[in-house]
């Protein structure tokens, strides 16, 4: 069993060289403990609340990277550990937190991270807790949004708007009738379009509600 914390911007990784008895995971107000000691006991909680990760280890001084609990490829001294725990806490650096066997493999963030220096071996105790990483996503309603969205509704519904462009056997008399199926709803349309169709038979001898072949008419509806 190992536990890698990997930087996912530079892929630099940092393997803990002396496990921790066990790291606990927090999710709300329920724990659930993964025990290193007894494998068979390890168990995957649910939910999607976001977790936190945490537990209390030693980073082994030189004098003792050779005995059987600590994992000599993984050594790094204290000082260089240390240094680069701060920095991914400090930076607030996006980690990804693997601990093998129990199917942990979240991405993190360094919560909080406190070491200790005692003397005589050159170790030092810490303790850490990591934060699971997730996307927040906050709607917010304002005034001036809906403001936004009616205008965007009423330009919606202008473009729904219908039109007739004049053929040369039309008049608004059969103009209504296509459209409303009474022919004598003809002066809807003749006030809908007025100001076109009257600067058009300007000064001509024709009825004002003669209309002229390539106009377009809008049609309101009924």
């Amino acid at each position: 069993m190992n536990i890698h914390i990997t930087e996912k911007e530079t892929g630099q990784r940092l393997t803990i060289s002396q496990l921790p008895e066990s790291v606990k995971e927090k999710t709300g107000a329920n724990f659930q403990t993964y025990n290193f000691i007894n494998i068979g006991e390890v168990k995957m909680p649910t939910g999607k609340k976001a977790r936190t990760y945490s537990w209390d280890g030693v980073l082994p001084g030189k004098s003792i990277n050779n005995l059987p609990l600590v994992k000599s490829t993984y050594w790094l001294l204290p000082k260089d550990a240390i240094a680069i725990l701060t920095k991914w806490e400090e930076k607030k650096k996006l980690l990804t937190l693997t601990v093998t066997t129990t199917g942990i493999n979240k991405d993190v963030y360094i919560s909080s991270f406190d070491p200790t220096f005692e003397g005589g071996n050159g170790s030092v105790t810490y303790s850490i807790t990591l934060i699971e990483a997730t996307e927040t996503i906050i709607t917010v309603t304002k005034k001036g949004k809906k403001k936004k969205s009616t205008t965007a509704k009423r330009a919606a519904k202008k473009k729904k708007k219908k039109y007739h462009k004049v053929k040369k056997t039309d008049t608004l008399w059969s103009i209504a009738q296509k459209y409303y199926k009474k022919g004598s709803l003809y002066k809807k349309i003749y006030k809908a379009n007025k100001k076109k169709i009257d600067k058009k038979n300007k000064g001509k001898k024709v009825s004002k509600y003669t209309i002229w072949v390539g106009m377009k008419l809008y049609i309101p509806k009924r």
